[in-house]
């Protein structure tokens, strides 16, 4: 450099060359900047090594927070990857300012040194040697200052000139804020070694926190437990193009899908949303679609199996659809399980998969939602993820497509695209005790909506007067069933054909007879006919014929016991809404009609046959206050009070609205006919067992009829084991609390009748009926949202706190990867696992299964044995250049938030 350049200067990279050159043999260094970041520090290391350095940040006044500003700065420089030697320079920034050789502070006047000079401005930057020469430049302390910008500068060594730099400078430090002692906090975080648990926690809600800004529309805000299962869809839906919710019955599937829906609408990633519904609920769909301000179509499950245009408006309405762009549109399935039978059993369930599977293949997104994934087995569940996007799995060679599939129920909650969330968890770590003890979740508002505090379980044991009906007719042995080749081979032989036993057919009789006189008259009348039972065809009907209609004839005169019991019942609780739950549809016409002419007053209505408009008007009436008709402590308006004057005592209900619906308008429940499993007796209890404006307790009426006592009626055994490994499983999904007869029975009618048969009454408290569940359930909530539920607020606020690009470090074993990492790119985040090589230990997108590595290293003691952070830092650049050329991105547009080696 001549001379000249070193008294003035002015482009690209000659700031740095003049200032060295000024500041080589002084012993005090005064630096006056707009921005200090530690790229500037490592140009000017060599000439700054062992001087006396003061640096003051000049920031404009009224803006906000400008220390957090100038720290941010400087670490999200550091992060930005533009300066390799990070660790290193930071130990060496680090040491000079514990050992007082550099001295930071911020200076917010009016104007006083600059605004933002990068950009805008050529405000005066000053290096000042000693009092001896001074540089007054463009240039600001950063690497785009010092190397890459044009900045001009002009050396001055005259004595008046530098004193006067000099003192004014000194004049502005004495009064400026002291920075050092929250940089060397703030170095130290970064640079020493976390502990594995923060690094899976921090992990945890940088990518399932959610801010508060993300709920928009007209959607009301979630509760705190729905939070991070929005963000968990969001990311499923993001990363995979599908998800799948498994939520206990009450927990508010259809508001967490909702949110779910506008988040994505905000981000652009769908215009269009297709749900696939029970008929009764699409008005409700409709509604909250409306409310997240997204266009939709809703469709119930039977249009989705049909294709008669002709005969249904609606079909040709879904084949347009279907049939239009669909990269934009995400397809919902509520209440999933619809989906569980395997596609190949049924030409309409072959038609509804095959409709929803090509629609994914043309890219459409999809959300499935359920609180109960099967019935029979795990086929169901792998029958419901075959719908999902498919994954790429790479091989040894080649990638391959494959379906998401699970060997066991207890490995649906950790799957990538799924999400599971239990009753439990959000009692336990959710809610909030009042002075009283009783537990709350609180809603947006301050809105608390609270927990029945107990569950009175009472069984109501009575005489069934069919119970002859059934023996004369199993001891008879005329209800074999004549199969094809039965008959064909009657044709040729001379031998008799002696049918087949239906142990299932038997099963579903001994039930229909327990149900009401009514039932029982239609199951007979059935049975007298060819084909009239289910188009079943009876190797003797003649025989059986004659036996039917004599008990026929019998029949018009049998007293009805059930009956009787279940006034006693509406009697006891005159001034309560009762929600009455009946399997058949002449027991429940036959119901309405003896209730009103025995309770005149009362107004008793039935969900059965009733058309979806009248059937809406019906559950309004019925549960006003849940299905938002009617808002607790509000003004009453003429509309509530139209809905008061229509109020509806009692409710008899058939199976087809025990999933989904609010009723817990009523805290009364009669399961007037036994259910066949603890699953239908959860979904008929959970339209009751959700969150309430006040306390209260439960109580449910379970009606067993003495036939489950005669062992000559029992269910016939080979059905009985057929059965029994399937309902154990059952357990899995069990979400409210039963009485079992021992862990191990399997929990079919049978052994549900036995359970209840030990008891008259059980009163569970909350603690007990959640206690119960997580014993029973083998399948619980996803662990990073039990994991996130347990991070208290001044836990989640210190790890926000944590400077970004901490690690942490520990010991290796043989089956664990090298190195995970957490990646910054335009506000989302991407967790990635390497290997020795710095190669992907896992798929690329592959979110569940880092975490759920991290979650099992999170006890584990940090690692500091022959601790080399520059080794440490230089493969994490390694492993960085495999994520980027993996996403096609540019190192200085991402951050690390934080890494855990395995060494």
């Amino acid at each position: 450099m001549s001379d000249l350049l070193h008294e003035r200067f002015f482009g690209t990279a000659l700031a740095r060359d003049a200032i060295c050159h000024c500041l080589a043999s002084a012993k005090t260094v005064r630096i006056a900047t707009a921005f200090f970041e530690a790229t500037g520090w490592g140009l000017l290391a060599d000439v700054l090594a062992g001087k006396e350095v003061r640096i003051l940040v000049g920031r404009e006044e009224g803006a906000a927070d400008k220390i957090a500003e100038l720290l941010q700065e400087f670490f999200a420089e550091i992060q930005a990857g533009a300066f390799r030697e990070s660790p290193a320079l930071l130990r060496q920034i680090l040491s000079a300012l514990r050992a007082g050789k550099l001295t930071v502070r911020i200076s917010i006047g009016k104007k006083n040194t600059t605004l933002d000079a990068r950009y805008l401005y050529h405000h005066a930057k000053l290096y000042i040697a000693d009092r001896k020469a001074c540089i007054v430049t463009s240039a600001n302390f950063t690497r785009s200052g010092l190397l890459i910008s044009r900045e001009a500068g002009t050396l001055i060594t005259d004595a008046e000139q530098v004193n006067y730099f000099a003192d004014t400078f000194d004049g502005y430090f004495a009064t400026a804020e002291p920075l050092t002692d929250i940089f060397i906090e703030a170095l130290e975080e970064l640079i020493e070694l976390r502990t594995p648990e923060e690094v899976y926690l921090r992990s945890l809600i940088e990518i399932y926190g959610m801010p508060e800004n993300t709920f928009s529309g007209k959607l009301p805000a979630p509760a705190l437990y729905q939070k991070p299962v929005i963000a968990r869809l969001v990311r499923s839906l993001t990363d995979f193009g599908g998800a799948f919710l498994v939520a206990s019955t009450g927990l508010g599937k259809t508001v967490i899908a909702a949110h779910t829906v506008a988040i994505l609408r905000d981000q652009d990633d769908i215009h269009a949303v297709i749900i696939f519904a029970p008929a009764g609920l699409k008005d409700m769909w409709a509604r909250e679609m409306r409310a997240a301000r997204v266009s939709s179509h809703e469709f119930s499950y039977y249009i989705l199996s049909v294709d008669d245009w002709k005969t249904y408006r609606d079909v040709m309405l879904l084949e347009n659809e279907l049939r239009s762009h669909l990269k934009d549109t995400l397809i919902i399935l509520d209440e999933s399980h619809h989906m569980r039978n395997d596609e190949d059993s049924d030409r309409e369930l072959n038609r509804r998969h095959q409709r929803i599977k090509k629609a994914i293949e043309a890219g459409a997104k999809l959300l499935m939602l359920t609180a109960t994934p099967y019935s029979r087995g795990v086929d169901d569940i792998n029958n419901q993820l075959r719908l999902l996007p498919r994954r790429l799995v790479r091989g040894e060679f080649f990638e391959t497509e494959k379906s998401w599939q699970v060997v066991a129920p207890g490995e649906l909650s950790e799957l990538s695209p799924c999400t599971v969330l239990t009753a439990p968890t959000v009692v336990r770590h959710f809610s909030h005790g009042d002075a009283f003890g009783r537990r709350y979740v609180e809603f947006g508002n301050q809105r608390r909506l609270y927990f029945p505090e107990r569950i009175h379980l009472k069984t109501i044991q009575f005489r069934n007067p069919f119970n002859d009906f059934l023996k004369e007719l199993k001891r008879s042995d005329l209800l074999r069933r004549r199969t094809t080749s039965d008959y064909e081979a009657g044709l040729f032989d001379e031998k008799p054909v002696g049918g087949k036993i239906d142990y299932l057919f038997e099963a579903r009789l001994l039930h229909q007879f327990c149900s009401s006189p009514a039932r029982v008259e239609q199951t007979l009348k059935s049975l007298s006919k060819e084909g009239g039972y289910e188009r079943m065809r009876f190797e003797s009907q003649d025989q059986l014929t004659v036996l039917v209609e004599g008990l026929l004839k019998k029949q018009k005169n049998i007293n009805d016991d059930k009956f009787l019991n279940l006034t006693k019942i509406l009697t006891e609780h005159n001034d309560e809404k009762i929600l009455i739950f009946c399997i058949y549809r002449e027991t429940a016409k036959e119901l309405v009609l003896q209730l009103r002419k025995k309770f005149p007053t009362k107004k008793i209505e039935s969900t059965v046959e009733a058309e979806p408009d009248v059937l809406e008007t019906i559950l309004d009436c019925f549960a006003p206050v849940a299905n938002g008709k009617i808002i607790p402590g509000a003004e009453e308006s003429e509309f509530s009070q139209r809905v008061k004057e229509n109020r509806i005592d009692i409710l008899v209900a058939s199976e087809a609205i025990s999933e989904g619906f609010n009723l817990q308008d009523a805290r009364i429940l009669v399961n007037y006919d036994l259910p066949w499993s603890i699953l239908q007796l959860a979904q008929r209890m959970g339209r009751l067992m959700r969150p309430w404006h006040e306390p209260r307790e439960l109580v449910i009426y379970n009606f067993l009829p003495d036939t489950m006592s005669d062992t000559e009626l029992r269910h016939g055994e080979a059905w009985r084991i057929r059965l029994e490994h399937r309902n154990r499983e059952h357990q899995s999904f069990a979400q409210l609390p039963v009485i079992l007869p021992n862990e191990n029975e399997a929990v079919n009618l049978a052994s549900l009748s036995d359970a209840l048969q030990q008891f008259d009454t059980a009163d569970l408290e909350l603690g007990e009926a959640m206690d119960f569940i997580g014993r029973a359930t083998r399948v619980e909530t996803s662990g990073v949202l039990d994991d996130l539920a347990q991070i208290g607020a001044d836990r989640h606020s210190a790890l926000k706190r944590l400077r970004v690009g901490f690690r942490s470090r520990v010991k290796r074993e043989a089956s664990d990867p090298a190195l995970f990492l957490l990646v910054s790119l335009r506000s989302a985040v991407f967790p990635a696992l390497f290997d020795a090589q710095a190669n992907f230990f896992t798929a690329p997108h592959e979110v569940t299964r880092p975490l759920e590595i991290l979650r099992r290293k999170r006890g584990t003691a940090v690692f500091t044995e022959d601790f080399d952070p520059i080794v440490l830092d230089n493969f994490q650049e390694k492993c960085l250049e495999t994520w980027l050329r993996e996403f096609s991105e540019e190192r200085e547009k991402i951050r690390m938030i934080c890494a855990l080696h395995f060494s």
